[in-house]
């Protein structure tokens, strides 16, 4: 009898053990591999698409742009390294959109991590779980709101990306909810168009998704002016600019989560200068 109820015993305790093991591997194991795995695959490919940025003189006829009535950009110089319609004749995301039609751009943000591909679909839940060549992938690309211009010809530009476990992919961007980081990480770059942009951040702030922070109808002058006030009133940082002056110049947000508070989003306003 003795012997039995060690035996039973031991059955249990073994079966707690598979059971707990399983759980483990199912819950905890499996998830952060598969995780551990979609983010080293899609690095590997973000460094085979990346683009070469080249420099002003080995750019084949760079012609002069006519810039709109409403916002202005201006040619390359030393000073300023924007380079403005690269003609066909040399395509700057050529690799990238080798891998999908869906490439729009891509963003950098000067001394961070973050440098990446940006992507757009019909909505805003495609590309949540799918990595860049549109395979199912829990680390997702940044990706450009489905109601943007693609062709960056609008006045803002909102782009979205995860945060995940180790402040991958848009993780970064919660370095700047620190008043020196802000300061001391103002510019980037935007491919867009076939164009190459500086990116000034301005601002720093954290909303709700519901935000009309993500507007991105602007009709009128006077519709970028109170869009403009809007963000530099709602910011935990900015800088020193006026909401006149935002309003002749092209936006660029970049949003994630924040976990601040619920539905919390951190986004970092830019603007081409």
């Amino acid at each position: 009898m003795k012997k039995f109820f060690i035996f039973v015993v031991i059955l249990v305790l073994a079966g707690t053990g598979f059971y707990f093991a399983k759980k483990y591997y199912d819950n905890e194991y499996l998830p952060q591999k598969t995780l551990d795995e979609n983010i080293e695959k899609q690095k590997k490919l973000y460094q085979a698409i990346k683009p070469d940025i080249p420099h002003k003189d080995n750019i084949p006829n760079v012609t002069d742009s006519q810039p709109s009535e409403q916002m202005t950009t201006q040619p390359y110089t030393a000073e300023n390294t924007i380079i403005e319609n690269i003609t066909e004749n040399y395509d700057i995301l050529a690799d990238a959109k080798l891998v999908t039609n869906d490439i729009v751009g891509w963003i950098s943000i000067d001394g961070t991590e973050i440098d990446f591909p940006v992507v757009q679909s019909q909505d805003n839940s495609f590309y949540l779980w799918r990595g860049v060549d549109g395979e199912e992938n829990g680390i997702g690309t940044p990706f450009l709101d489905y109601r943007c211009d693609p062709c960056f010809s609008e006045y803002n530009w909102i782009i979205y990306g995860h945060n995940i476990e180790n402040f991958q992919m848009f993780g970064r961007l919660q370095d700047f909810m620190q008043e020196d980081y802000f300061n001391s990480h103002k510019t980037g770059t935007l491919i867009a168009d076939n164009t190459i942009y500086n990116v000034n951040f301005f601002a720093y702030l954290s909303e709700k998704s519901t935000s009309p922070i993500y507007n991105t109808v602007f009709i009128t002058l006077q519709d970028r002016i109170d869009y403009a006030e809007l963000i530099l009133r709602l910011a935990r940082f900015k800088r020193n600019i006026s909401a006149e002056e935002l309003s002749q110049k092209r936006l660029v947000l970049l949003s994630t989560c924040n976990f601040e508070f619920e539905e919390s989003r951190g986004i970092l306003a830019g603007y081409i200068d």
